[in-house]
């Protein structure tokens, strides 16, 4: 800004506006302060310094000079000093001319050396070691926890409890030792679940029960209130579809016989289902020993299915069987 420039400024003032209340008073002019024009044009910062250009070659210094001479000449002396610095390739001499034998075979020019090749070695293959077999003393064996559990079950006869409540503490007792050991101690990969086999865990409880149920429904209406008496439908469906199943499977075709084989698992399903049902020898030895049979061979299904289809199919088939058995007769033939 130079000092010729005339300097302007413009004020606009504002008067407020009010809506509703007190009305304000009247409006007074503001007192403009005075502005000093020399102060007003000198700058506030130092300006910035001049710009020095870089001064540019002259146009003739961008010219490529021309080497003296042609320029064919140069190229062709480096093609001669090439090939007179060419190595003479490496050509076996010729072995000359030899007269046409007259019968006796000559004898054939000796071998000054010989050279065996040698076929390349076969790369050694590093066979990985497969990891050692995992010994029993790595594991928690499960006849421990079986054994505390027989000694609970024999401990729980001389409580004052009923059959149900007393069945009942003994399936959680076992469902949560065959949950710990199959989740927390199990080095097996957990089988696939899938509908087939289910299916074949439904059927096949379905075939082993079906026939006893129409040929002996009555019997096996007067064992299953032998072995829950007092007992309505909806606590007896409870025992033998969720609770007792899903601990014996857990334990027994979990734990056990994964383990300890497919035997150890049915006999100590037996040895459990006497102490279980020894209560109902007080009225009748029969259905004991009925009940502990029975249970034992239907242990061996339950195993058999565990093996073959897995541990889900081997719950429903159980279920299937303790449904058709004992829940079916319980309800329907009393």
């Amino acid at each position: 800004m130079s000092d010729s420039e005339p300097v302007s400024f413009s004020i606009i003032p504002i008067r407020p506006l009010f809506h509703g209340g007190d009305q304000a008073g009247e409006y007074v002019e503001p007192v403009i302060a005075p502005v000093d024009r020399e102060a007003a044009n000198k700058p506030i910062t130092p300006g910035m310094p001049l710009l020095m250009h870089i001064p540019l070659p002259p146009p003739d210094a961008w010219k490529v000079p021309v080497p003296q001479g042609s320029v064919e000449q140069p190229i062709q002396t480096n093609r001669q000093l090439l090939i007179g610095q060419r190595v003479a390739f490496p050509v076996a001499p010729s072995p000359g001319i030899q007269p046409i034998s007259t019968g006796v075979p000559a004898s054939p020019p000796p071998i000054e050396s010989t050279s065996v090749i040698e076929p390349p070695a076969e790369p050694v293959r590093v066979v990985a070691e497969p990891p050692a077999a995992e010994t029993p003393a790595q594991r928690f064996d499960p006849v421990y926890p079986y054994l505390l559990y027989l000694a609970l079950g024999f401990g729980t006869l001389y409580i004052n409890l009923d059959a149900v409540t007393r069945y009942t503490i003994l399936w959680m007792v076992l469902m949560i030792l065959g949950g710990v050991l199959g989740l927390l101690d199990s080095t097996e990969q957990p089988q696939e679940i899938t509908p087939a086999g289910l299916g074949w865990g439904f059927s096949i409880g379905l075939v082993f029960s079906l026939p006893l149920l129409i040929l002996v429904g009555s019997g096996l209406s007067n064992l299953s209130t032998a072995l829950f008496p007092e007992a309505g439908a909806a606590l007896l469906f409870q025992s033998l579809a969720v609770v007792g199943p899903m601990g014996e499977t857990l334990f027994f075709r979990g734990a056990i016989l994964d383990r300890r084989g497919f035997a150890a698992s049915v006999i100590a399903a037996g040895l459990s289902s006497l102490l279980f049902f020894w209560p109902v020898a007080v009225t009748a030895w029969t259905y004991l020993i009925a009940a502990v049979l029975f249970s034992t061979v239907l242990a061996g299904i339950y195993s058999f299915v565990r093996t073959r289809y897995g541990l889900a199919a081997s719950y429903i088939c159980q279920v299937t069987i303790n449904l058709m058995l004992l829940f079916v007769p319980g309800v329907w033939f009393t």
